[in-house]
């Protein structure tokens, strides 16, 4: 009983850690929001300018930090002086196709400001986004909060400059099960459909957790595994 209960315990566990896992690493973490604020109306300004941004945070607090930050860096709006009208996130509408993501930078370094220009393949633009940051510090020790975002755009396979953009697309133009045509994911399909389910994928876990758990053996301290003696086969003279 013991046995079978840690079992649905572990098996749980790994289908949350699997869902985690598949969800953390489509985005990294990374949300796009657009954002509009203004400065507080006042007797001699009543109806201030508005101002647009699109900023990128792991939530909607750091957000609204980031986008007073640049704002009172450009028109002299903090957050004392200023509030935030509307704040909504952006979702990618098609999340199928990989594509080509260029970003355009600044980062302060521990002796200057660089400018830079960077491409990543991947499904959506917070994919994206959450490999610059991750090569940003691992590459240049660049924090998050001194990387400045100007401009991103999704660039073709045949304008693509980076050598990690090229030999991939080339690596897949290349390929000669490139231009077969696969089955469409839909529930008339049948196999394909079923393959693509996210509740196989779950019990396909649970059933190899369950068989990994049913093969393990739990002793208690100071208990050791007994061994099985080999039965002699006696000779039995007429």
């Amino acid at each position: 009983s013991s046995r079978v209960l840690w079992t649905l315990a572990v098996t749980q566990f790994g289908c949350g850690l699997f869902e985690e896992m598949s969800s953390s690493t489509v985005n990294h973490g990374i949300h796009t929001y657009d954002i509009v604020g203004r400065h507080i109306p006042t007797e001699k300004n009543p109806k201030p300018q508005l101002y647009k941004m699109r900023i990128f945070a792991n939530d909607e607090v750091m957000a609204k930090s980031r986008f007073f930050y640049f704002l009172s860096k450009l028109r002299r709006v903090k957050r004392a002086n200023g509030q935030v009208l509307s704040i909504k996130e952006v979702e990618e509408k098609n999340t199928s196709e990989v594509k080509n993501y260029g970003i355009w930078l600044r980062y302060n370094s521990r002796s200057n400001t660089t400018n830079m220009y960077k491409e990543f393949r991947d499904v959506s633009l917070n994919g994206a986004v959450g490999q610059l940051y991750n090569q940003m510090a691992s590459l240049h020790r660049a924090r998050f909060f001194s990387i400045q975002i100007i401009k991103t755009a999704v660039v073709a396979n045949e304008e693509a400059k980076r050598p990690t953009s090229t030999s991939s697309w080339a690596r897949v133009s290349s390929s000669p099960f490139s231009t077969a045509s696969s089955a469409p994911l839909s529930p008339s399909s049948g196999l394909p459909s079923l393959l693509a389910a996210p509740a196989l994928t779950k019990l396909l876990v649970s059933f190899g957790v369950l068989c990994l758990g049913s093969r393990m053996t739990f002793l208690q301290p100071g208990q050791k595994k007994k061994k099985k003696k080999k039965k002699k086969k006696k000779n039995r003279s007429e």
